[in-house]
Parts: structure tokens; C-alpha cells; sequence
């Protein structure tokens, strides 16, 4: 099964939890998990980083990577 469509995963750093959630709200929220996930899917980086510049120029819209 694929991660990104999990309904709940666990982010632990150094054996600390520090994030929960899916895998959107994990790539949209934590550091830790983007990196990881970007480090795994190479195409997420340039979608979520495409969607993240068209939001900051004023077309909004859901990142869906």
C-alpha cells in the first residue's frame, strides 16, 4: 500500500513523535515528513513547489501531489 493513501501516519524524529497525520497534512505541515517524502517521490517536490508559487502569486488552490 502506498503512504499517500494512509489514513494515519506517525513522524517520529530521534524516537520522538512530532507529527501525525495523512500524508497531505504531513507534507503541508511538517518539515520532517516533507523532506523525507521528497526524498522518496522526487516528482512531489516540483508539484508541491509549483502549486506552494502559484498560491503566493495569487491563484490558490489545494496542493494534490
Amino acid at each position: 500500500a502506498s503512504v499517500r493513501q494512509a489514513d494515519l501516519m506517525l513522524v517520529l524524529d530521534n524516537g520522538t513523535l512530532v507529527s501525525q497525520g495523512t500524508h497531505q497534512e504531513l507534507r503541508d505541515s511538517c518539515n520532517t515528513y516533507r523532506e523525507i517524502c521528497f526524498s522518496q517521490f522526487p516528482e512531489e517536490r516540483k508539484k508541491y513547489e509549483t502549486a506552494a508559487c502559484s498560491f503566493r502569486n495569487g491563484n490558490p488552490g489545494e496542493v494534490t501531489a
